[in-house]
């Protein structure tokens, strides 16, 4: 009698269908991933107020690409940065230009940085940045 118990369940459990395969984990589970991957702000923009005192080779804008363009008496160097050429003051000011992508002309406000060496006693609002 225990012959015929045990037979069909060496049977059932040898079969195919019942067979189960075993996989092991690569990695611990648990914790916190790696994926994100995030970079530390850049900190670009302007680094000097409009009409506020610098020295020679300090940096005025550090930026992607041209937002601001060097003026008078400032540098442009290979990484978009502007430094300034002489001691004086920083001034933004901004220039209606006749821009032509594509042929679709338009009208755009491009902004230039300066350093002027004295600074003006009467008031400036024309030069400011909007």
């Amino acid at each position: 009698m225990l012959s015929l118990l045990t037979k069909p369940l060496i049977t059932k459990l040898n079969s195919p269908l019942t067979r189960v395969s075993l996989r092991y984990a690569s990695k611990k589970a648990g914790g916190q991933s790696n994926n994100g991957r995030t970079s530390w702000p850049k900190s670009r923009g302007l680094k000097k107020g409009n009409w506020e005192a610098v020295k020679k080779n300090d940096i005025l804008v550090t930026q992607k690409g041209t937002k601001f363009h060097p003026g008078e008496n400032t540098i442009l160097s290979k990484d978009f940065t502007i430094h300034s050429k002489i001691d004086g003051y920083m001034v933004v000011h901004r220039q209606l230009i006749y821009h032509n992508p594509r042929h679709k002309p338009s009208l755009r406000w491009r902004k230039y940085i300066h350093v002027v060496k004295e600074k003006p006693k009467e008031s400036t609002h024309m030069l400011d940045i909007r």
